[in-house]
């Protein structure tokens, strides 16, 4: 069946305005296409001949509705194809409709049962129920599960082990300070003196150790300075003590080296009047010749 009918020339034929050029176009497409046969003969509307009936029952035949499916959208080309279809259908049964006779009304009957049998789809339903009926069903989406956050745990209690420290030992230290100080390694013996002094600077084992501290910074270091704090400290704590008289001339030697030469006089002529019978008293008075004391006693 064609797709394009002539509905100017139709219209144009209908209303006594076709010219003779239409009129043998239009009857052209006429003979090929029964649904512009049945539009004609229909819109031409007056008086029917006996045998019109058959003649539309017969052009109702010829017409193929089986392809056309009015429910699916219609491609633009196919748009007009299918309303005129539908329009046609419903024209013959108007027309078989207004037929007075017997037989007419028979063919009203048959026409009226093709109708519903072979076009279920040509009733008309709201635009609203349509659209619902040709969209696709959704798929019901699962409801996500809500998980509850887990209660807050305390972090476990890391248990550490205790630090056993140990205990000092002041007479094992000040006996390796010792040992260190024979074998020559003055720097570990110095490391050792200061701790004792740190750990028990009251103590008289560390008395002791201050004044070889002392020696050594100054002998082995040319630690002067230091020197000089550690005998200041012994004699101080001890001014009388055992070990004072080396204590005295130790400050003497470290404040020569220092220059400080009034000081060092004093703690020469400190050593002669104290210790008079010291072994160290020739090198006082020596000292005192120097640096210009003519009478060191």
């Amino acid at each position: 069946m064609s797709e394009f009918h002539l509905d100017a020339l139709v219209d144009a034929d209908i209303e006594g305005r076709l010219d003779a050029a239409g009129r043998v176009r239009l009857q052209a497409h006429q003979r090929s296409c029964s649904i512009c046969q049945l539009e004609s003969c229909i819109r031409q509307g007056g008086e029917r001949e006996p045998g019109d009936e058959a003649r539309l029952a017969v052009i109702f035949e010829s017409l193929d509705l089986s392809s056309v499916d009015i429910a699916t959208p219609a491609r633009t080309g196919e748009t007009r194809t299918r309303s005129r279809l539908l329009g046609m259908r419903l024209a013959v049964a108007a027309v078989l409709v207004a037929v007075t006779s017997v037989t007419a009304f028979a063919s009203v009957q048959w026409v009226i049962a093709r109708v519903a049998r072979e076009s279920p789809t040509i009733i008309h339903e709201p635009p609203d129920v349509l659209r619902k009926r040709t969209q696709k069903p959704q798929r019901d989406r699962p409801t996500p599960t809500l998980v509850a956050p887990l209660p807050d745990r305390a972090p476990p209690t890391v248990t550490r082990p205790a630090r056993h420290h140990a205990v000092f030992d002041g007479a094992e230290t000040f006996k390796k300070a010792n040992q260190a100080r024979r074998n020559g390694h003055h720097a570990e013996a110095v490391r050792l003196y200061r701790r004792l002094l740190r750990k028990e600077g009251g103590s008289s084992r560390a008395q002791i150790a201050r004044m070889s501290l002392g020696d050594l910074l100054l002998t082995k270091f040319g630690d002067s300075r230091g020197a000089l704090r550690q005998f200041d400290a012994y004699l101080k704590r001890q001014p009388r003590g055992s070990l004072a008289e080396e204590a005295v001339v130790g400050r003497a030697r470290a404040l020569s080296r220092l220059g400080r030469q009034k000081e060092e006089r004093a703690a020469w002529r400190l050593l002669l009047r104290r210790y008079p019978d010291s072994l160290h008293a020739a090198r006082a008075i020596q000292r005192l010749e120097q640096i210009g004391d003519g009478d060191p006693r």
